[in-house]
This record gives structure tokens, C-alpha cells and sequence, in this order.
């Protein structure tokens, strides 16, 4: 196995008091978002074709989690969407959005919510579910603080995200991915699907094709050339 693959690992194996689980290692995340699946598969098959460890947070009720927890390289965390509850539109409690999306993998150990949303409640919460590791913090290289995990007083590790595609569409950089290691202790990266397939690069140019969110025929036909999430995916997949 190349030394640059035995690079990658998953969140669930970063423990805090062994630096060799975590220091110089490479973790790629992905969430899935509500990706449709012809997209899910589209980024899965890219990732399945390098042998890497990679960690998944899902979203909602699809075929494809059961594809993620067949290969032994990968694992499934939780994903879930407390924004309705935050815009006045929810229909149920935290705790009940939490364990609804906790049904999708009962044995999951890892959580990041959408749009990183966090609170001590919450946290709380996933730690009462039998959670290890939650994914909810985002230091982009150059803020000044240190990319490492963080034993958190509501007893589960909290892992930051040092790069993020929609991150570096949202700050207009284009940080090279693999400079991030120079940087930081570990290296936690995350990619999202409809960003891999459509090879974004510019929030507003994606904010033209979201409306194609469930449409794979049209997403496929406005897939953008140069540098984007897909080609910083491969590059960070392959090591060079």
C-alpha cells in the first residue's frame, strides 16, 4: 500500500491521548447532504477507486448508506438537520430530529450537523446517544487557530475541519489542498457531493445551479471545467 493511502483514516479512530491516531494523518469527510444518489454514487466511486479511509455523515433514508457500511474502509456518521428548528419551521424536538437520523446508522459513533450547528443541548444530546466524536467546528488555515482534536467537557472529542469546499467557495481562496498539512497537526477535509460532481469553485455560480439539486441530467451538463472541489478532491486522493 502507498505510504500517501496509509495517510488517510477515519474520525472514529482520532483518540486524543495517542497523537500517532490523529497527528499527520489525513481525514476525509464528506456530507452527503441530500445529495440524490446518482451524485452520492458519482463521489463514492472516485473514492472507492484510491483504497482510502474516508468518513460519511448521511443525511436521509438511502440505498447508499448500506454501500458505505459494506466497505470496511469506510464509516457512516449522522447528519442531522436542525435548521427547520432554528427558522421557526420545525415539526419535532432536537432530540427527536437527533434520533431520527441516528436511525440511519444505530451504530454510529461520529456526528457533524448541517450547517455545523452546535450548542451545549445538543451536545449533550449526542453524547446521551452513545456518540463519540462530533465534527461541528471549522478552523480554515490561516485563522490562527491550531487543527487538532479537543477533549470536550461534554465528554465527546470534538474533531475541527481545517478545509472545506464550500468553505473556500464561501472565503473566494483557493488554498491548495495539499498545503494544509504544512500547516496544522492533522489535515480534516470536507467535500460534499453536488460539489464533486458540478466541480464547484464560486458560491454564486453554484447558487445558479441549485435549483437542479434533484435533477442528475441537468446537474451532469453543467459540470465545470478547471480547478474545483472535484479536481482538489483528486489531487488530495492521489497525493500530488
Amino acid at each position: 500500500m502507498p505510504e500517501w493511502i496509509k495517510r488517510f483514516s477515519k474520525i472514529s479512530s482520532i483518540i486524543i491521548d495517542e497523537p500517532k491516531t490523529w497527528e499527520g494523518r489525513i481525514f476525509l469527510t464528506v456530507d452527503i447532504d441530500y445529495s440524490i444518489d446518482e451524485v452520492t454514487h458519482f463521489t463514492l466511486d472516485m473514492i472507492e477507486k484510491t483504497n482510502v479511509e474516508a468518513t460519511f455523515f448521511t443525511t436521509h433514508n438511502t440505498s447508499l448508506n448500506k454501500r458505505i457500511l459494506a466497505n470496511p474502509l469506510f464509516e457512516l456518521g449522522l447528519h442531522p438537520n436542525f435548521n427547520p428548528l432554528l427558522e421557526g419551521n420545525g415539526s419535532c424536538s432536537a432530540m427527536e430530529v437527533a434520533c431520527k437520523t441516528k436511525s440511519l446508522n444505530p451504530n454510529a459513533v461520529s456526528i457533524r450537523s448541517h450547517s455545523l450547528t452546535q450548542s451545549s443541548k445538543l451536545l449533550k444530546i449526542f453524547y446521551n446517544m452513545g456518540l463519540t466524536h462530533e465534527c461541528n467546528l471549522y478552523f480554515p488555515i490561516g485563522c490562527g487557530a491550531t487543527c487538532r482534536p479537543i477533549q470536550h467537557i461534554s465528554g465527546l472529542v470534538s474533531v475541527p475541519t481545517c478545509w472545506s469546499d464550500y468553505g473556500d467557495m464561501i472565503l473566494a481562496e483557493s488554498i491548495d489542498v495539499m498545503s494544509v498539512l504544512d500547516c496544522s497537526p492533522m489535515a480534516v477535509y470536507t467535500f460534499h457531493p453536488i460539489h464533486i460532481m458540478l466541480n464547484s469553485s464560486n458560491i454564486n455560480d453554484y447558487e445558479k445551479v441549485k435549483i437542479f439539486y434533484h435533477d442528475y441530467d441537468k446537474l451532469r451538463i453543467r459540470q465545470r471545467k478547471g480547478i474545483g472541489a472535484r479536481t482538489k478532491l483528486e489531487k488530495l486522493l492521489s497525493g500530488r
